[in-house]
């Protein structure tokens, strides 16, 4: 299974509860992951209309074969369901791809409840620089190409990892930039603006993996591989670091 350097992070949060998914050989939920490193994203939907308002986690990752897949988990239940995806869907992500995703947990206002995005990253088909692709899922419904970001185009640094959270009227999207600075795109009122750096290069391993999420408390939680030997995953909450 891959190293620290190599696994791709998801964390969700529910509540000030923290769930935080990575690649090992304890507790699979699944078994067709890259042996190198799959791209994975997770996160949860309060009343999920797909799954009669239950409360759910949905986690994406990309296999072996190269295909986004997605698992939901009941919280009720505690087992883990597959989701068939159309093959636009599941063929969509290039093969050095990077996933984020997250939900919209509110009643009412901006977007419905239980809306879902998730991004991964493209290549200009010209020059390939990364870009980022964004899909997304209504209540009851399938997955739809939503929009290509018009961010700048190779600004990201190659295969680098994405995090994402989503609030009222609020994406953030978090990437590594050439720098090595993780780095924040912010969507408010539908219109997309670059924040620049958040951590910097320096505190950061290349390629890290990247995890995101906003507690209810309103405190945006980074986590990231840290540039130490032996390296080490790191909680940066609202720019403090604290201990894992």
């Amino acid at each position: 299974m891959p190293s620290l350097l190599s696994s791709d992070l998801a964390v969700v949060s529910i509540g000030n509860d923290i769930h935080l998914f990575y690649q090992n050989d304890n507790t699979p939920i699944a078994k067709d992951g890259n042996y190198a490193g799959s791209a994975i994203t997770a996160y949860y939907v309060d009343k999920d209309a797909n799954f009669s308002n239950a409360h759910t986690i949905h986690l994406l990752y990309i296999n072996s074969l190269n295909q986004l897949v997605e698992k939901v988990k009941k919280l009720s239940s505690n087992t883990w369901e597959s989701v068939t995806l159309e093959d636009a869907v599941k063929k969509g992500p290039d093969t050095n791809s990077r996933l984020a995703g997250a939900a919209y947990n509110f009643d009412g206002g901006w977007n419905p409840e239980g809306s879902q995005w998730v991004y991964y990253t493209t290549r200009d088909s010209t020059d390939a620089r990364e870009g980022i692709t964004e899909i997304r899922r209504t209540p009851g419904g399938s997955w739809k190409t939503e929009s290509v970001l018009p961010q700048k185009w190779g600004q990201m640094l190659l295969a680098s990892s994405l995090a994402v959270t989503i609030l009222r009227g609020e994406i953030q999207l978090f990437f590594q930039n050439h720098d090595l600075d993780i780095s924040l795109y912010k969507n408010t009122n539908n219109s997309w603006t670059d924040q620049g750096t958040v951590i910097k290069g320096s505190l950061v391993a290349p390629n890290t993996a990247l995890a995101a999420t906003k507690t209810s408390d309103g405190k945006t939680h980074i986590f990231y591989t840290s540039k130490s030997s032996p390296p080490k995953i790191i909680h940066s909450v609202d720019g403090e670091v604290k201990n894992l």
